[in-house]
């Protein structure tokens, strides 16, 4: 792992800044975006969710499919299930984010608690 250089570190602060400030102002429209199927929402998703958001954004993700699957889920329930990607999942995270010290980690503390064993 290298270092950041400042300029390299402010440039992450300030997109992630932006990518904040562009989540805050879809909060309040986040129900229709995710009836309507929208593109940008689904764009933003895949960019990430801000840490700081991810409490309100994600119960609201998983209610608007719900809805839209016409279906009631309940978290704790869905974290015990096996899924078929499990496997895969547990491969892919840590490699898609090295340096994130909760998934770079075999055996680290997110892949013992969010996935069954």
């Amino acid at each position: 792992n290298r270092t950041l250089t400042e300029d390299e570190e402010k440039r992450l602060k300030k997109r992630d800044n932006a990518r904040m400030e562009k989540w805050i102002a879809m909060l309040p429209d986040l129900e229709r975006l995710i009836e309507k199927d929208d593109s940008l929402l689904k764009n933003r998703i895949r960019k990430g969710i801000p840490d700081s958001l991810r409490g309100t954004v994600w119960p609201k993700l998983l209610k608007g499919i719900n809805a839209q699957n016409r279906k009631t889920y309940d978290f704790e329930a869905m974290k015990q299930m096996e899924s078929k990607d499990d496997y895969q999942i547990s491969l892919d995270v840590p490699r898609t984010f090295p340096d994130n010290q909760y998934f770079g980690e075999k055996n680290s503390t997110w892949q013992r608690y969010s996935l069954p064993s």
